[in-house]
């Protein structure tokens, strides 16, 4: 079984996120095996550290939104010459 816990977290108005997660927390990773073959029996468990932490912070620099510059294509230059 695979257990993972995961929290995140904005501060400053949305510009600092913190997140941080965990994974296989109960430490049960891992798997048996079982083989017969005629003669040969085998048997088997591995078990295999698979905890993990994590730990991100993320940081929006500048404004939110950027207005948009108004521009003429070359196209309505060339018309404005042409005096179409």
């Amino acid at each position: 079984m695979w257990d993972q816990v995961r929290l995140s977290r904005s501060f400053l108005s949305g510009k600092l996120d913190v997140k941080v997660g965990v994974n296989d927390i109960f430490h049960d990773a891992g798997y048996r095996l079982s083989m017969n073959a005629n003669v040969l029996k085998s048997y088997g468990y591995s078990r295999y550290d698979s905890r993990r932490g994590v730990v991100s912070v993320y940081y929006k620099f500048g404004k939110k939104v950027m207005p948009a510059r108004e521009r003429s294509g070359a196209t309505e230059t060339e018309q404005g010459r042409l005096n179409l």
